[in-house]
């Protein structure tokens, strides 16, 4: 694709700048307003093209920043790195003013705006899907996620986003598949970090032999990791070390005694390797604490979660009310959160599974 110098006008809602080229709309990555910067088109499509801004010509933007991560350019894991932290908050919560104002027709200067929440900007990523392909030509595995705008992957050995027990081992495993023999039939492998333990889930397209079955569980003892098995859907996904009946993974939420109070008490959230949790775990409890004080649950109160997952909220608000009802679409999800609020001694709970976009919603609701 050509080369092209434009001059960036704005920003997208992904976070992309955005340029005209011989009256075509450009969106370009790693490109902020005001700035002139030489780019490489991607592709071109018949009311726009994408590219990615390669050099700053002049004109650098004030909240623009070197990326923490030497992969920042290419690698499609991430968009905003070449933005400063603070830069980036305003930039979100514009755009949700924008959304809100266009859509919900809201007057946002009618609105008291709370500070926005923040956790550490490396490091924080506790869910992924990582893709994998053993590049013939080259003779290697690649393990990561996708370039920009583009379906290679992208060729890393570590990560910035990525929990940090997570990104040290890209290497490792790239290492460990070119060794098994369907080194080319592993399309991608599935990311969950708990508190204390990681868990690894392997797709694979063929069988693995008894040799690649004894080199995963040698990685894994040796990485201290949870191993899992994935031969087609999710629901096929199995842990082969360590073995089935021990403890899943968990994070902890620690919430005040009263909404009043310093003190605290700790919940243990578990969950499997599929399960939805929020990527961030530190802002996550941020979150939960933040709606507890929002709400100010009284004990005399019932409380409605609707899109409950596995209870992040649920357990959390019955702590506080007379009982706390959770609504969600998956049985698997209901079934952890009941199982969540047994592992946590929690009585005053129920868990529906119902699909809240559907039309017949209001029946559920009507009912409980």
């Amino acid at each position: 694709m050509d080369q092209v110098e434009i001059e960036v006008v704005g920003r997208s809602h992904e976070g992309r700048g955005i340029g005209r080229l011989n009256g075509q709309v450009v969106f370009l990555e790693n490109a902020l307003p005001g700035e002139h910067v030489r780019a490489q088109l991607t592709q071109k499509k018949r009311k726009m093209r994408m590219g990615i801004a390669q050099e700053i010509l002049a004109n650098p933007n004030p909240d623009r920043v070197i990326p923490p991560c030497e992969f920042a350019l290419t690698c499609g894991g991430c968009s905003l790195q070449h933005i400063s932290v603070e830069a980036q908050q305003r930039y979100k919560r514009q755009t949700v003013q924008e959304q809100l104002q266009h859509f919900a027709k809201i007057k946002i200067d009618d609105l008291d705006w709370a500070p926005t929440l923040s956790g550490p900007n490396v490091h924080y990523r506790r869910k992924a899907r990582l893709g994998v392909k053993f590049v013939t030509k080259k003779n290697k595995v690649l393990v990561g996620f996708r370039e920009k705008s583009t379906h290679f992957l992208t060729n890393m050995s570590s990560c910035k986003v990525l929990d940090e027990r997570v990104a040290n081992l890209i290497e490792p495993l790239q290492i460990l598949i070119e060794q098994l023999s369907v080194k080319s039939e592993i399309p991608q492998i599935e990311v969950a970090a708990g508190d204390d333990r990681v868990a690894l889930g392997f797709r694979h397209l063929q069988p693995y032999s008894d040799a690649d079955k004894v080199l995963l569980i040698e990685f894994a003892q040796q990485h201290l990791i949870d191993l899992y098995m994935q031969p087609g859907n999710t629901e096929s996904a199995h842990r082969i070390w360590p073995l089935e009946g021990t403890e899943l993974l968990h994070y902890q939420l620690s919430l005040p005694l009263s909404n009043n109070s310093v003190s605290s008490n700790t919940l243990t959230m578990q969950f499997e390797l599929f399960d939805f949790v929020q990527v961030n775990a530190d802002v996550n409890r941020q979150m939960v604490r933040q709606a507890l004080e929002w709400l100010n649950i009284k004990s005399s109160d019932r409380v409605l979660d609707l899109f409950c997952g596995l209870g992040n909220f649920t357990l959390p608000l019955a702590q506080y009310a007379r009982e706390a009802v959770g609504i969600e679409a998956s049985d698997a999800m209901v079934d952890r959160g009941y199982k969540n609020a047994q592992f946590n001694q929690i009585n005053n709970i129920h868990f529906h599974a119902a699909d809240l976009l559907s039309v017949a919603v209001k029946n559920h609701l009507d009912a409980l």
